[in-house]
């Protein structure tokens, strides 16, 4: 169960910074979200 809070706070970690990085621009986040998924799975 330890593991699944330290993955739960990581992923929100992320996306914290991901919202950061899109400030104001909101309707680009998923494509960000997107292009940054296919960036970690490569």
């Amino acid at each position: 169960m330890g593991e699944y809070t330290a993955n739960m706070a990581a992923l929100g970690q992320r996306l914290q910074t991901v919202e950061k990085l899109a400030g104001p621009r909101r309707e680009t986040l998923t494509d960000e979200k997107l292009s940054r998924k296919n960036t970690l799975d490569a």
